[in-house]
């Protein structure tokens, strides 16, 4: 796993460790948002987010919603 897939992986698991997998998607996008804004995670704010490969815009949440279900599938495991 790349470096960068690593990191997306790892805010996948950090956010889905602080929302229940039942969680409606808007609050669980509004937890993202809040944490890109804060620079919560690892100090990474939007733009460092990006350039790890990690979008919080509209095109990007595909990916970020499969990489949430297999986190929220390995906290079960």
């Amino acid at each position: 796993m790349s470096q960068l897939g690593g990191m997306a992986n790892e805010f996948a698991r950090y956010i889905a460790s602080r929302m229940p997998r039942d969680t409606p998607w808007t609050h669980v996008y509004d937890e993202m948002c809040r944490v890109a804004s804060s620079k919560e995670f690892h100090g990474m704010g939007y733009a460092e987010l990006s350039d790890a490969g990690i979008s919080l815009s509209i095109l990007g949440l595909d990916h970020l919603s499969r990489l949430l279900d297999e986190a929220w599938r390995g906290e079960r495991e």
